[in-house]
């Protein structure tokens, strides 16, 4: 196995925990949801009821005498709250939360190794692989044919885009 390798299965389980946050935002995101549905007798399958609860509960707009279409484009105008929208919209399917977690991985499983392959190639052997986590992100090192490959992946996103890693990298 080479570099590339062993530092991509060793680093595997922060993509995981990258994909279970999102997916716990989103379960809150969806409760929350729910319980204004519930509590203001409001069908949650009915067109626009998600525009509405982000409408009147995130952004404390009167939405009195708007179509569903105007409070739609409202909502829509401002980027966190479409991601709130997308986030409500994941917790509530599993269909959606399946495919989310398969792409999502995928894409940041994609983006650690592009960082990684900056400096590594398909001939280097890794040894001593380290990855660790902490509060505003993840660091992996390894000694890499006798040198030291360093990259930290800084944790970015959250209300207004998804969470992801932005990675440096480094061959000394």
């Amino acid at each position: 196995m080479n570099a590339i390798e062993k530092i991509t299965e060793k680093a595997e389980f922060l993509i995981d925990n990258l994909v279970a946050s999102e997916l716990n935002l989103a379960q809150k995101r969806a409760e929350a949801f729910e319980a204004w549905y519930l509590k203001n007798s409001v069908d949650p399958n009915s067109y626009g009821a998600t525009y509405v609860y982000v409408a009147t509960e995130l952004l404390k707009r009167d939405i009195s005498g708007m179509s569903n279409y105007a409070v739609y484009k409202m909502v829509m105008s401002y980027k966190s709250s479409a991601y709130i929208v997308e986030l409500i919209n994941l917790g509530r399917s599993e269909y959606q939360q399946k495919r989310f977690t398969e792409d999502f991985k995928n894409a940041n499983m994609a983006k650690l190794k592009r960082a990684f392959g900056k400096h590594l190639t398909e001939e280097m052997q890794a040894e001593n692989i380290l990855v660790s986590e902490g509060p505003d992100g993840v660091e992996v090192t390894a000694d890499v044919d006798g040198r030291k490959f360093y990259t930290f992946g800084v944790l970015c996103g959250g209300d207004v885009q998804r969470l992801h890693y932005r990675y440096r990298s480094n061959l000394k």
